[in-house]
C-alpha cells in the first residue's frame, strides 16, 4: 500500500497480508473505494475448493486491514471461460454510484478454435458479490496474425465523462 499526492512520488505505507494458505497467491488486485468510505479488494487466486482461477473479495474499513471471503465471488461458468486451464481473473471493478451498481470486466482463459485464448468478459452486480454476466465475451482475440490474436487480457477499465476506456 503506497500513497501519492501527485502520482509521481510514492510513499510506501503498509504491507497488506490477506492470510492465504501456503502456495496460494493473490494476483491482479483491484481496490474500490465506496461512497461510504469502505474498501473492497477484488483479486485473482486459485481457491482450495476450486482448481481454476477465480476472483475473490476482501473487505476493509481503512484500506490496510482486510477480511477476505473464504470462497470466490466469481468463478468460470461460460464455455468460453473454460478449457484445459480454466479461469476468470484480472478483475477491473468500478462502483457506479449513480446507477448503484458494480461493474466487472475480467479476463478468462478458455479455448478458441482448439487453442488456449484469453478473452474479456463483463458482469454487473447490485451487491458486489452476486454477479450477472454476459454469456459471450465483450472483447475477443484478434484475427490470426494480429498483435492480440491469442491474449486479450490484463483488462483495466476507466470511466470518463464520455463513457469508458478499456486498456488491455
Amino acid at each position: 500500500f503506497a500513497l501519492s499526492r501527485d502520482g509521481i512520488s510514492w510513499e510506501e505505507k503498509e504491507v497488506i497480508v490477506l492470510g492465504l494458505p501456503p502456495g496460494m497467491v493473490v494476483l491482479d488486485q483491484e481496490v474500490v473505494l465506496l461512497p461510504d468510505g469502505k474498501y473492497r479488494m477484488y483479486y485473482s487466486s486459485s481457491f482450495k475448493d476450486h482448481d481454476d482461477f477465480a476472483i475473490g473479495l476482501a473487505l476493509s474499513e481503512d484500506g490496510v486491514l482486510w477480511n477476505k471471503n473464504e470462497k470466490p465471488v466469481f468463478a468460470p461458468e461460460n464455455e468460453w471461460e473454460m478449457g484445459e486451464s480454466n479461469g476468470v481473473q484480472e478483475p477491473s471493478v468500478i462502483y457506479d454510484a449513480q446507477e448503484k451498481m458494480y461493474k466487472l470486466w475480467y479476463s478468462a482463459l478458455g479455448e478458441k478454435d482448439g487453442k488456449l485464448a484469453f478473452r474479456i468478459g463483463y458482469a454487473t452486480s447490485l451487491d458486489g458479490i452476486n454477479w450477472k454476466r454476459l454469456k459471450e465475451p465483450v472483447m475477443d482475440t484478434g484475427s490470426d496474425g494480429a498483435w492480440d490474436d491469442v491474449l486479450v487480457s490484463h483488462v483495466n477499465v476507466v470511466k470518463t465523462q464520455g463513457g469508458y476506456h478499456m486498456f488491455y
